[in-house]
């Protein structure tokens, strides 16, 4: 469980280094440079050492959650992983809920409607966007950390089957 603490502050400041120069882009431009950053991010990865090359990580060891319950790729743990996965979706959709109905929920409606009519009525566009750019990517990381525990293996590569 200490690797997911540890990984997370990561996955923040990589966002916020993404976020700030590709949210200024708007409409095409925006979609370009993301799927750009992904790009690269891919070829990293493919290429490092410390994430194994193409090779990727293999031998994955279990996620524990509590003492008792762990998330984990085998076949014998495929009920409880069903029920921790809802149990995360449903914590995810509450907690974008309650964003929804908050004062940041407002402004992130009124940017969507009119990113300029929000930012003439004293919206900061760019914190807002910047904060859901980040609010998604440690959502896309925790995604991943769970998936990578029931492949056990960690790879940019898909998964062969055989």
């Amino acid at each position: 469980m200490g690797g997911f603490y540890r990984g997370r502050p990561h996955h923040i400041v990589i966002a916020y280094l993404i976020g700030v120069p590709v949210l200024r882009l708007k409409g095409h431009y925006l979609a370009m440079a993301t799927l750009g950053f992904g790009s690269i991010i891919y070829k990293i990865v493919l290429g490092a050492k410390v994430f194994g090359g193409a090779d990727g990580i293999s031998g994955v060891p279990e996620f524990t959650l509590v003492p008792g319950l762990s998330v984990t790729g085998s076949i014998a743990a495929r009920i409880p992983n069903y029920y921790i996965a809802w149990f995360l979706v449903l914590l995810a959709a509450l907690l974008m809920l309650n964003l929804i109905n908050s004062r940041a929920g407002r402004a992130l409606r009124s940017i969507h409607g009119n990113e300029e009519a929000a930012a003439a009525m004293g919206v900061d566009t760019a914190h807002y966007k910047l904060s859901l750019f980040i609010i998604s990517a440690v959502f896309a990381s925790i995604a991943g950390i769970f998936l990578t525990t029931l492949q056990r293996r960690h790879s940019v590569l898909p998964k062969r089957r055989s």
